[in-house]
């Protein structure tokens, strides 16, 4: 009987139901993506400048520190290091994302710290 109820239920619903459902699905999957990488930004910032205050500028220090501390993997943390030293401003308050890459997400800056300099002016953050 159960199943019989679940089945009219679902079957009583709208196209427009079922767009609207997915439509707020995609909303929110954007969302969660666009702070996903927002956070991934933050980590990067403020790794840098523990590595900085921490561990005098010693990278292999810090990833351990990542390791121990936040269960951060290797390849990650020199990650979020190669970007915050590529793209971020050192301030006295710490790290901070470079004015001209505030639209780009980490996985585009990360992708184009491996580029030739001269190409980064050719990508833009709509790519």
């Amino acid at each position: 009987m159960k199943n019989q109820i679940e089945k009219v239920a679902v079957s009583s619903r709208t196209s427009e139901d079922v767009v609207a459902g997915i439509s707020k699905l995609h909303d929110e999957v954007k969302a969660g993506l666009s702070a996903q990488e927002n956070g991934s930004i933050q980590v990067a910032e403020a790794l840098a400048m523990i590595c900085d205050l921490l561990h005098n500028g010693k990278v292999p220090q810090t990833v351990k520190y990542a390791r121990d501390e936040f269960d951060i993997g290797r390849t990650n943390a020199y990650n979020y290091l190669k970007v915050a030293r590529t793209f971020c401003d050192r301030t006295e308050g710490g790290y901070r994302l470079k004015e001209k890459y505030k639209g780009f997400s980490y996985s585009q800056l990360l992708t184009m710290a491996d580029l030739p300099v001269a190409d980064w002016g050719k990508i833009t953050a709509q790519m």
